[in-house]
């Protein structure tokens, strides 16, 4: 704030996590401009929905508490996207439409989470700089970009990357003075409960206990004198504290960026934090939140391309055929082709943890059902024999065929089909009726529609893990290379839609003449492992539970088969 009112400052940037207070100083900022140095101003908000949402319940409170805004405010005069005081207007505008973004100049432009506005809008070409052309006719604009980051190729990231200098908040250490960034890295606590973590192999449940006995525990550390620092002391350290740039330029800077992590919040304890860690960390998913929420830093998509995958770490620790000892249910996934089908067996433990039993090719539908409903693999430690939970069997070829066979083994599989655009789900169920003139099944069957690119996601996430982390994606070993080529056969790259001004991510073949099929595969599984509950997997449940034995799912499956390619009879005959 009080950079806005330098005068040799043009752009100011802040990269700050969430609830940190970025609103609130942007709110200051145009309070001063309209109650010191009056000028035309504009907000911009990701939608021009979020917009007007703001104004009734923020900014319009936010100008009547204050008694010298609001003697200024005409609210007869002002609307939900242009607020009008004496001397000045503040458009309120939409990062999604083009017309709320030209409709003035404007001297001060402020910008709020910057990284969700969309690239392009249409014809009219890239949202900030649309934004920006507002500010022309001033020689003494202020641009106010704030935002939680995203990713290394966020807007704030890259603004940030950008600025003449860039600042961080350094506060001094209670018992040696020592002046430092807060940093996650020193945040603490003991040894035994360090020991506990790792031996909840990922468990949710014993890692809800251990991080609720770190967030009572936790303490920060100096990391000069390794002084004890705890919370009661963060509010002294936070007014004594001061902003710290990483460079000295020979001239003022123009543009000025800040970082700031939640570590800084008053009301965010060092417990908070360490437990929001722990309880992330198994899952890529939620780690990533809290690297943008919690830290205030960009993910960074550590690997660019799949052949730099180091195969090596993927090596595997079990017998192929052969069912690991920490393994508590299986699943299966077929990917039809018109000729053949590929398959893969997948054993699944606590924390997501997963490990290929096998994988093949298959090539008729009795093989199908001898491997996929009637099959048991041995576990390794107990002997026990498992068989699959639930069986993903993709619907993109032989339609018709996978609907039967799906119908005809419905307590084993479903049909799925991938959708060619993301979902607002990682699945969603449809129903399709049978009886008529295209299927040859009774009744109704359940059809999954896969969010593909999710499921990618989490399979790439979790190779990144080392095999014995929880949550690691493992094979069996001396796995063949074939196996490797196909999981690895598919990149995200980023493509643009210019029509809606949109940026996203796609998953694409590395080559034509690559086969896809064991990754296709690998997306049956994940989404059979979540559709059977693999998330609230513990050993707080007693695995014998989770097993049927072989002689009775074979008796039960028998029962029930009934196949239109042998009459009426089973599947397979014996």
């Amino acid at each position: 704030m009080d950079r806005f009112t330098d005068a040799t400052t043009e752009r100011i940037i802040m990269m700050v996590a969430a609830q940190t207070g970025k609103s609130e100083t942007l709110f200051n900022a145009l309070g001063f401009a309209v109650d010191q140095d009056q000028a035309p101003a504009m907000i911009v908000y990701p939608t021009v929905e979020l917009g007007e949402w703001t104004y009734d319940n923020r900014i319009k409170p936010f100008i009547q508490a204050s008694p010298a805004l609001n003697t200024k405010y005409l609210e007869r005069s002002s609307r939900k996207n242009d607020i009008q005081f004496l001397g000045m207007g503040v458009a309120i505008s939409g990062a999604n439409s083009a017309a709320s973004l030209s409709s003035r100049p404007i001297r001060y432009l402020f910008m709020d989470e910057v990284d969700k506005y969309p690239p392009y809008l249409g014809e009219e070409g890239d949202t900030e700089s649309l934004a920006e052309e507002r500010t022309k006719s001033f020689w003494n604009r202020k641009i106010f970009k704030v935002s939680t980051p995203t990713t290394t190729r966020g807007r704030v990231y890259r603004a940030y990357q950008s600025a003449d200098v860039r600042l961080k908040y350094y506060v001094p250490c209670p018992h040696c003075g020592h002046e430092q960034e807060l940093r996650f890295k020193q945040i603490k606590w003991t040894d035994e409960l360090k020991d506990s973590y790792k031996e909840t192999k990922g468990d949710p449940q014993k890692i809800a206990r251990v991080a609720q006995a770190v967030l009572v525990s936790a303490w920060y550390e100096c990391e000069s004198c390794n002084g004890r620092i705890e919370d009661k002391h963060k509010p002294e350290m936070l007014r004594l504290g001061h902003w710290v740039s990483d460079e000295d330029p020979d001239t003022p800077p123009r543009n000025v960026a800040y970082h700031l992590s939640s570590l800084y919040a008053p009301w965010v304890t060092w417990g908070d934090v360490a437990a929001e860690f722990l309880q992330s960390k198994p899952f890529p998913e939620k780690l990533r939140n809290f690297i943008n929420s919690w830290l205030g830093e960009p993910w960074e998509e550590r690997i660019k391309k799949t052949d730099e995958w180091d195969r090596v770490s993927k090596e595997g620790v079990h017998e192929r055929g052969k069912v690991p000892k920490d393994a508590q249910m299986l699943t299966a996934a077929v990917d039809v082709q018109k000729d053949h089908f590929w398959y893969e067996i997948k054993a699944w433990g606590i924390g997501i943890t997963s490990w290929t039993v096998d994988y093949g090719v298959m090539d008729s539908w009795e093989e199908v059902e001898e491997v996929i409903v009637n099959g048991a693999w041995t576990r390794e430690g107990d002997n026990a024999e498992m068989i699959v939970r639930l069986a993903a069997i993709d619907s993109g070829f032989r339609t018709d065929e996978v609907y039967e066979f799906c119908s005809t083994h419905a307590d084993v599989c479903v049909a799925t089909k991938g959708s060619s655009r993301p979902l607002k789900a990682p699945y969603t169920r449809t129903t399709i009726e049978g009886d008529n003139t295209r299927t040859k099944f009774k009744g109704s069957l359940s059809l999954y529609l896969l969010d593909t690119g999710y499921y990618k996601d989490f399979i790439f996430a979790r190779l990144e893990k080392a095999p014995t982390e929880p949550g690691a994606w493992s094979v069996f070993k001396e796995c063949p290379d074939e196996y490797w080529e196909q999981i690895l056969s598919e990149q995200k790259v980023i493509k643009l839609d210019r029509k809606k001004g949109v940026e996203f991510e796609e998953w694409v073949k590395l080559s034509q003449h690559i086969d896809n099929h064991l990754l296709d595969c690998a997306v049956g599984n994940a989404f059979a492992a979540e559709r059977a509950g693999v998330r609230h997997l513990s050993e707080e449940v007693e695995a014998e539970k989770r097993i049927r034995s072989r002689h009775e799912a074979k008796r039960e499956r028998k029962r029930k088969s009934s196949s239109w390619a042998t009459g009426g009879k089973a599947w397979v005959i014996r």
